[in-house]
């Protein structure tokens, strides 16, 4: 029962970093395009 909480508790974090990662990139890109306009 705890393995499957942690398992799903780590999905869920890395569903969180990959979002967030994402969202850094968006940034970044519309920055760049932005300091180049």
């Amino acid at each position: 029962m705890v393995n499957i909480i942690a398992r799903l508790i780590s999905i869920r974090s890395n569903q969180k970093n990959l979002a967030l990662k994402l969202l850094g990139l968006k940034k970044s890109r519309l920055y760049r395009f932005e300091v180049t306009y």
